[in-house]
This record gives structure tokens, sequence and C-alpha cells, in this order.
């Protein structure tokens, strides 16, 4: 086994611990800390952050640690299959947000308020996926100027 693939898998497995540890962490805190209201969002906001920052930081040590070809192979599965996924769930975003699980499954609850939310709830990591895109795209020109 070459040192660079020890590396990834070092990472690999620090990066998934500490995320582990992070949520039990969070989950203990809001468990067993009695913790409402306001305080209760900011905790779980922060602590969440936390998360993700940690997990951002351990994601570019594994990608770093993968030689050229995986790192290629990486981008061009993230692009596409990023790319597919997102459009391919366009019909079954409209689907649904048409009534259409209301006229399979009438049972399924409805109504202005909760199609509002189902939006929010799509287009809110859509939103972020392409100003991700975006902003790494043109960090990656300027970079390279």
């Amino acid at each position: 086994m070459t040192n660079q693939m020890t590396k990834g898998r070092a990472a690999t497995l620090k990066g998934m611990a500490g995320f582990f540890i992070l949520t039990l962490l969070l989950f203990a805190v809001l468990r067993f800390a009695g913790v409402t209201g306001p305080a209760r969002i900011l905790i779980v906001t922060v602590g969440t952050s936390a998360m993700v920052a940690w997990w951002i930081f351990f994601a570019l040590r594994i990608f770093k640690a993968r030689d050229e070809y995986l790192q290629h192979a990486e981008r061009h599965a993230w692009y596409w299959g990023g790319l597919i996924g997102l459009v391919a769930s366009v019909p079954v975003f409209v689907f649904i947000g048409s009534g259409g699980l209301q006229w399979l499954w009438p049972e399924v609850p409805g109504g202005r308020e909760l199609g509002r939310a189902f939006v929010t709830g799509y287009m809110l990591p859509t939103f972020m996926q392409v100003t991700g895109a975006l902003a790494v795209g043109l960090w990656w020109r300027l970079a390279r100027r």
C-alpha cells in the first residue's frame, strides 16, 4: 500500500470519527442540558456548522491524498452525477409540488403552507449546490490567472 493511500485512508477515518464524535456531542448537549427556545436553535446551528467545517477540512485532505487519476474521476463523477441527479429530480419536484402525492394518496396532507415548505426544502439545497459550483468555478479561474 502506498504512502498516499495510507494518508487518504487515515484522513477518511479521522474525518468520519470526528464527525461522529461531534454528532454525539451535539445530541448529548441537546438531550442532557435541557436547552430550549432560541438557545437550542443557536446550539444546533453552531454545532452543525462545526460538523460541516470538520467534514470539509477532511474532505479536502482526502481529495489531496488521491492520485491525479482518482482526483479526475472524482471531479467527473461529482460534476456529471450531481448534474444528472439534480436535473432528474426536477420532474419529481414538479409532480409533488403540483399535488401528485395527494392525487395518488389522498390521505397525504396538502395545502399552501405545506407546498411552500416543500418548495423551500427543495430549492435551498439546489440553490446552495449551484451557488457553491459557481463560487468554486470562479475561485478556480481567478486562482489560475
